[in-house]
């Protein structure tokens, strides 16, 4: 597990979302109450210097609209250039919206 790598798929999902860091630790409160992360804990997240607990991990995976083993998986996003990656991104949300008005 690389840490900047998956700093790297944090922040490709916060701009896909068109987020400020502060928006992104304000959505992951509101994936899980519990969780009350700074814009100082995305930062550092991204920059590859901390890795999110297991809790924000399923919160960020859900806002990017995938599982925890793709957000954390070295082969699934890596081949995607930034263009390719927030494309797909978008995509796998899109997907997760079509789902959810499916139900």
């Amino acid at each position: 597990m690389n840490k900047k790598n998956i700093g790297m798929r944090i922040r490709n999902i916060r701009i896909s979302k068109n987020m400020a860091m502060e928006e992104f630790s304000e959505k992951i409160n509101q994936v899980n109450p519990k969780l009350k992360p700074g814009k100082s804990n995305v930062s550092r997240w991204e920059k590859g210097f901390n890795i999110p607990s297991a809790l924000h991990l399923a919160a960020i995976a859900e806002i990017g609209g995938m599982t925890v083993e793709e957000l954390l998986s070295s082969t699934i996003l890596e081949n995607f250039s930034d263009k390719e990656l927030l494309e797909e991104l978008l995509r796998r949300q899109m997907m997760k919206s079509e789902r959810k008005t499916d139900l």
